[in-house]
């Protein structure tokens, strides 16, 4: 897959690092609110975040935090138009929030 056909990426630590001129480390601390972080570091890391419109990515996090969210459905027989738009909804919101 040659560049011009791969899928946009989002912003990632290392680029709110690059932006901000810290190490991907320092924004990792900055997000996770680590109390040894300088007052003008964290300013830095956090108005990169912000310009940037940095969101978390929550399948990374739970990749690495061992954690995942999963959501189940039970229902009884109900009709089928009600069911499909119902679990479109759930499956949106689900993918939306990185939820199985």
């Amino acid at each position: 897959m040659d560049r011009s056909t791969r899928r946009p990426r989002g912003v990632t630590i290392i680029d709110v690092a690059k932006a901000a001129g810290v190490s991907p480390m320092t924004v990792s601390r900055v997000i996770n609110g680590d109390a040894g972080v300088r007052a003008e570091m964290r300013a830095a890391v956090t108005q990169a975040i912000t310009a940037l419109k940095y969101t978390p990515n929550l399948m990374a996090r739970s990749l690495v935090t061992s954690k995942e969210v999963r959501i189940g459905v039970i229902y009884s027989n109900p009709s089928a138009a009600f069911m499909s738009d119902f679990l479109a909804g759930v499956f949106e919101e689900a993918s939306a929030r990185a939820a199985q």
